[in-house]
């Protein structure tokens, strides 16, 4: 089973397409962990988490884009899968599906990216071509790991480069489709 990590700062709800997206996955085999950086009452009264799939986390605010959050659900973290999307990321619905089908170690896939003006980013596992939402690793390795430079703009390229440099992953697998729309 794979957990997503779906850090959010103070998004309003109209920029929280994960949990709706998530909520109409084909498959319900999915663990989601919505972890909030700083307090967020009207988010923690939302009732779409009460979905027993989900787990609602509040922490300081720590900045760093949610970096230090992402690192606090990694170490937490019990299936064998874990995937960085975010509060703002859409998962089309196959999305677990399509994911569930593989067992590499590293799986990633291809997104429209705000950062690319909502054109593909084809991804691939370097630091520069792929986003939190566009890889799943398994939690073992992601633990040994962990995130080097949580300030860093580029944590995410970062901590892939440190998975492909660590010698843990011994398989790679790439799903040649469109999986996530990031905002």
């Amino acid at each position: 089973m794979t957990t997503f990590i779906a850090p959010a700062h103070y998004e309003s709800n109209c920029n929280m397409a994960f949990i709706d997206s998530m909520l109409n996955q084909t498959s319900k085999d999915w663990r989601a962990i919505v972890i909030h950086n700083g307090e967020n009452e009207e988010l923690s009264k939302d009732k779409r988490l009460l979905d027993p799939r989900f787990e609602f986390i509040e922490t300081e605010d720590s900045g760093a884009w949610g970096t230090y959050n992402r690192i606090t659900c990694i170490e937490n973290c019990k299936t064998e899968y874990i995937i960085q999307s975010s509060i703002q990321d859409m998962w089309i619905k196959t999305a677990v599906e399509e994911i569930n089908k593989c067992n590499e170690d590293f799986l990633y896939w291809n997104s429209l990216n705000h950062i690319f003006g909502y054109s593909l980013l084809d991804s691939l596992p370097v630091t520069g071509r792929i986003d939190w939402g566009n890889f799943r690793v398994k939690t073992e390795i992601a633990k040994k790991v962990g995130i080097s430079r949580p300030t860093e703009f580029c944590a995410d390229g970062i901590f892939v480069h440190d998975l492909m440099k660590s010698g843990l992953v011994k398989s790679i697998r790439k799903i040649n489709k469109i999986l996530t729309i990031h905002n």
